[in-house]
C-alpha cells in the first residue's frame, strides 16, 4: 500500500467542441505532469468537474487516468457523483478500487447538510465496505458540511483506512488542530491554494492543487524544497507562485482558470467547463497570462 505525500495535481477533465471527453488531451496532460516531477494525480475531483460527468464518463476518465500512469506515481479517484449518497459513493469506491486506485478522495454529501451523526455512518460505511485509502475532503463551502478536527480524528482513529485528509475549510488553523488530535492516524492534506506554504509548515504531508494543472513543476518543489527543510529557498518560491495560486483559488472558478492555462500553455485544456458554469472573463484571461509570463510558462 503506498504511502501518499507530496503535490499531487487535481486533474482537469478536458472535452472536445463535441462535448465529448478528449481522451488524448486528458493522456497527454498526465504524461506532461508525470514528467513535471509531479508527486500523484487526483482525478474525477472539483477541478475535473465530477458533479458534470456522466456515470460512463466518470468510470472512462478513473480508467484512462490509472492506465496512462501505470503506477509511475500514486493515483486518487473522488468517488463522491451525482447522487452523493452513501450507496452509490461505495459503489464508486469499490469500482476505483477494483481499477486499480491508490486510494479514494470523498467529499461530504452536498446539499444534505449532514450533521454529525449522519457524517460519522456515512464514512463508517465506506470505510467498513471498501479496503482502499480513504482520503476525507473536508470542504464546507460546497458541501454546507464542516467536519471538526475532533469528528476526522475520530473517523481516523476508529477507522484504520480513513488515513487522509483533504483540509479546505480556509481555515489554516486546522491543519494543526487535526494533527494534535489524530496524531499518526492521519496525513493532513492542504485543500486551499493560497494556504499550501503555511500547511507544510504546520505539518501538512500533501497538497492538492488545482493550480499544478498548469505549474505541476513548481508546485512539485514547494514540497520537496519543504521536506528537505529549505525553508528559505521554499518561501522564496512561494512569495513567487503565490499571486497565481491566490487568483486560481480566489477567482472562484478552479477547472475553468486551469483549463484556461493549460490551453495558453498549448496543452489540452478545451472548451469552457459544461453549463452552468461560465468561463473566466477576458480580463482574467489577460491576467492569468501575465501571471504565467511572470513566471516565465509563456
Amino acid at each position: 500500500m503506498k504511502e501518499l505525500k507530496g503535490t499531487f495535481v487535481v486533474t482537469v477533465t478536458p472535452f472536445t467542441t463535441e462535448d465529448n471527453l478528449d481522451e488524448e488531451g486528458l493522456r497527454g496532460n498526465i504524461d506532461w505532469y508525470i514528467k513535471e516531477g509531479i508527486h500523484g494525480i487526483a482525478c474525477t475531483g472539483s477541478t475535473g468537474e465530477f458533479v458534470s460527468l456522466s456515470e460512463e464518463e466518470w468510470e472512462r476518465v478513473t480508467n484512462i487516468t490509472i492506465e496512462q500512469v501505470n503506477h509511475r506515481v500514486p493515483v486518487l479517484v473522488g468517488t463522491c457523483g451525482g447522487q452523493p449518497t452513501t450507496k452509490a459513493t461505495i459503489k464508486r469506491t469499490k469500482y476505483a478500487k477494483d481499477a486499480g486506485a491508490d486510494g479514494a478522495l470523498i467529499v461530504h454529501p452536498y446539499y444534505s447538510r449532514s450533521n454529525e451523526e449522519e457524517l460519522y455512518e456515512h464514512y463508517k460505511k465506506i470505510a467498513e465496505a471498501v479496503d482502499i485509502p480513504i482520503m476525507i475532503y473536508n470542504n464546507p463551502l460546497t458541501t454546507h458540511t464542516d467536519a471538526s478536527p475532533e469528528q476526522l480524528a475520530t473517523l481516523a482513529k476508529d477507522f484504520p483506512n480513513i488515513r487522509y485528509i483533504k483540509e479546505s475549510s480556509g481555515q489554516i488553523q486546522r491543519v494543526q488542530e487535526i494533527i494534535s488530535l489524530a496524531g499518526d492516524h492521519v496525513a493532513v492534506f492542504c485543500g486551499d491554494d493560497v494556504l499550501a506554504f503555511e500547511s507544510f509548515v504546520l505539518g501538512a504531508k500533501g497538497w492538492i492543487a488545482a493550480s499544478a494543472n498548469i505549474i505541476p513543476k513548481k508546485c512539485a518543489q514547494l514540497f520537496e524544497l519543504m521536506e528537505k527543510g529549505n525553508i528559505a529557498e521554499a518561501r522564496n518560491l512561494w512569495f513567487k507562485i503565490v499571486p497565481l495560486t491566490s487568483s486560481v483559488e480566489g477567482w472562484g472558478r478552479l477547472a475553468q482558470t486551469a483549463k484556461k492555462g493549460l490551453d495558453l500553455l498549448g496543452r489540452a485544456g478545451g472548451p469552457s467547463p459544461r453549463g452552468p458554469k461560465l468561463d473566466i472573463t477576458k480580463e482574467q484571461e489577460k491576467e492569468l497570462m501575465k501571471l504565467l509570463s511572470d513566471l516565465g510558462e509563456l
